[in-house]
């Protein structure tokens, strides 16, 4: 096993510790705890690969019944690993549902083995609403750039499986080493359905860069709760 997956499943064994520890608290405050693990083909942010080839990836998440949450998030990438830091705020108003939140991202080997000028850490805060199947979600950073995007989700458009339609649309900041330097969009198509106790799902994702070519993404993932 390579250094990057392995920095993912010790990250993951942590988050199981973290997990169990919160039990507790959780019965306590009527507060809900939550993972999950994933398996996938290709790691595909922002419709941009972050993986050569498959990726292990896992997180938990925390939510009071106020809606205040918080996560964390781990996935093996190219030379290395990522890990995210989330906490937000979210909640229904007038028949819409809304979060509002921060997220921090962190690639250690990557800045470890950054050159003068590179960067890539970064925070970002968001914004979603959603309304029935349809979403759309807005992030900032001062480092990487604004980002805007569309999603709807069908159940059952096919037997059992669910249909995903996402568009994307990344205003980027070229002096962020983690993105190309140009603005892009990205889209991608997928269904999904559960199987055997997992989630399953299969995407086509592609962006308008000159350089770049769709990819199909399988994924098996499961959630849990303690």
């Amino acid at each position: 096993m390579n250094q990057t997956k392995q920095s993912a499943l010790v990250a993951l064994v942590l988050l199981a510790g973290v997990s169990t520890s919160a039990i507790a608290a959780e019965q306590a405050s009527g507060a809900t705890l939550s993972g999950n693990i994933a398996a996938t083909s290709t790691y595909v942010w922002r419709g941009l690969p972050q993986t050569i080839d498959a990726a292990l990836q896992g997180g938990v998440d925390y939510a009071t019944a106020e809606g205040l949450h918080a996560g964390v998030w781990t996935s093996n990438v190219a030379g290395g690993s990522e890990m995210d830091i989330s906490v937000g705020f979210a909640g229904n108003a007038r028949g819409f549902g809304y979060d509002v939140g921060l997220i921090l991202y962190m690639f250690p080997q990557w800045e470890a083995a950054a050159g003068p000028g590179e960067e890539y850490d970064f925070n970002e805060f968001y914004a979603s609403i959603s309304k029935d199947v349809v979403s759309a979600s807005f992030y900032t950073s001062s480092k990487a750039g604004d980002y805007l995007e569309v999603n709807a989700d069908f159940e059952k458009v096919i037997g059992n499986w669910d249909l995903g339609l996402h568009l994307g649309t990344y205003e980027v900041d070229v002096d962020y080493s983690g993105l190309p330097g140009e603005d892009y969009k990205d889209y991608s198509v997928s269904l999904a359905t559960k199987m055997n106790g997992l989630d399953m799902s299969i995407a086509l994702s592609d962006t308008d860069l000159n350089d770049d070519s769709y990819r199909t993404i399988i994924t098996v993932s499961k959630s849990f709760t303690p």
